[in-house]
């Protein structure tokens, strides 16, 4: 028979918050996610429907050991997987009631076709024999893969959002801060008694979904009125088991503080950025208050002119001049600048000034079609030592940041004018480039390459900027064939 004691469930969540700080509610919320998985079927039967738990939020959070700690309970770490194909996760759902954790996916389809197919508890058709899901995974993610589903209501309507928020890592010191970590890891070593406990939740499950899923409903129509009835009752089932854990840990928690999480967590950092009504809204703002132009761009201007950014800082979050493609299914190069948004917007705030949110920047790249948004890394100087990007400048250390991609044309006149003569940007004309693309600069590292190297880049691009010679040479390479003798001497 399994133990029913709840003694093992309140340790682990006293050591989550212990290590997670202001984020020990987001690792409750975790836990509450696993139960939803473990009694999923329960779910479906009762609501015909079950939505999928998202752990979101940037790096070093705490996403991944709160999701091992939420396995650890049911004895189910080995069900744990950093790497899936779309196709193995159907199976991998219908082989056992027991949840798994799909960390750190990077794929927005993956995700959205796992939640869409879950959701109603359906049937992957493509094999024989396949079966239903008996339980949903749990995914955990970073925001530019919940921005790479393009607001798509039809995804964010079958999930819910648990996202951990950026703070103070070690409040209490770095050895307190490893103390609590390695107790964590101790504490994860036996939690798997816990199992009766969390399978014993059935007994309370319909009451969950249908009694107390309605109060909370209610009270989300005053808090959130913008949120459709579906999502509002995706979250109040999510709500209502992590009551539940509050209640079986028993660790001097309010069961009220789980629905302040949603007010001050989740509404702010998931809800409305991708669940409500204003978030779907097709129309995003398209234009900065003054310039009229996209709020990243004009955001860079400001740097520029008047935030008194040096050179240098700016090198840290921007790289200015870049070669991508606009999808995998083109393989023409639009020359733009990219933008690591994390680390200008700390860059800016801690110059004391103030910057468009984050998340309606992207949207309104997506929106204008003028960049891309999701799944591209460039390379940018590692600290505030050098006037380009380049490998082989003295004491200059690159690093690879996540970013998006924005193409010079977009650019007005005279912000193009600022831009290009702050970073010293030139095209072959003189001018910004409307998209055809001229060889690499110093300061043009490909997104799949390793960073320039001056000194390895051809002839052609080694000629002084003003020589008139050179768009010329750089047509004759273009044009000539791979074999032809003339080539290396051009």
């Amino acid at each position: 028979m399994l133990p029913l004691s709840s003694l093992t469930l309140g340790d682990v969540v006293k050591s989550l918050i212990a290590m997670l700080h202001h984020n020990g509610m987001a690792g409750i919320f975790t836990i509450a996610a696993m139960l939803m998985g473990l009694h999923y079927e329960m779910i479906i039967k009762l609501m015909k429907y079950c939505p999928t738990p998202i752990i979101c939020g940037t790096n070093r959070l705490g996403k991944t050991t709160s999701a091992r700690a939420a396995l650890s309970l049911i004895g189910n770490t080995a069900n744990f997987y950093s790497s899936v194909k779309e196709r193995f996760i159907p199976r991998l759902c219908s082989r056992s009631t027991l949840p798994p954790v799909l960390d750190d996916i990077k794929i927005p389809k993956i995700l959205g076709d796992a939640v869409l197919s879950i959701f109603n508890n359906g049937k992957d058709g493509t094999c024989i024999f396949e079966k239903g899901p008996k339980t949903l995974p749990i995914f955990t993610v970073n925001w530019e893969v919940l921005d790479g589903l393009n607001l798509d209501p039809t995804v964010f309507g079958r999930l819910v959002l648990i996202p951990f928020i950026e703070g103070k890592r070690c409040p209490n010191g770095v050895d307190a801060q490893q103390r609590a970590e390695h107790d964590c890891e101790n504490m994860l070593d036996r939690a798997s008694s816990a199992i009766g406990t969390m399978i014993g939740v059935s007994e309370d499950v319909e009451y969950i979904c249908q009694t107390r899923a309605k109060s909370i409903r209610s009270a989300m129509v005053q808090d959130v009125a913008d949120l459709d009835d579906r999502c509002m009752k995706n979250y109040a089932i999510l709500i209502g088991f992590a009551e539940k854990v509050i209640e079986l840990a028993d660790v001097g928690l309010d069961a009220n503080s789980a629905y302040s999480f949603f007010v001050n967590v989740i509404i702010p950092h998931g809800v409305n950025k991708y669940q409500t009504e204003d978030a779907n809204e097709a129309s995003v703002p398209i234009s900065a208050p003054e310039s009229g132009e996209p709020l990243v761009i004009d955001l860079i201007v400001r740097c520029i002119r008047e935030y008194g950014l040096t050179i240098p800082k700016m090198l840290t979050s921007i790289n200015p001049d870049v070669n991508f493609s606009s999808g995998p299914s083109t393989t023409m190069k639009i020359r733009g600048v990219a933008i690591a948004l994390k680390w200008l917007i700390a860059l800016v705030k801690e110059s004391g000034n103030t910057t468009p949110r984050e998340d309606k920047m992207r949207q309104e790249i997506a929106a204008l079609g003028v960049g891309v948004i999701s799944n591209k890394k460039q390379y940018f100087n590692k600290k505030a030592n050098g006037q380009i990007i380049c490998r082989g400048a003295d004491g200059v250390e690159v690093v690879s940041r996540k970013c998006v991609l924005v193409q010079h044309s977009a650019f007005g006149q005279e912000s193009w004018a600022t831009f290009s003569q702050a970073f010293d940007i030139k095209s072959k004309d003189g001018n910004r480039d409307e998209s055809v693309l001229a060889p690499p600069t110093s300061t043009i590292l490909e997104s799949t390459a390793a960073p320039v190297i001056a000194s390895e880049q051809p002839a052609a691009v080694r000629l002084p900027r003003s020589n008139p010679q050179l768009s010329q040479l750089q047509m004759q390479v273009l044009r000539l064939p791979r074999n032809n003798p003339q080539l290396s001497q051009l």
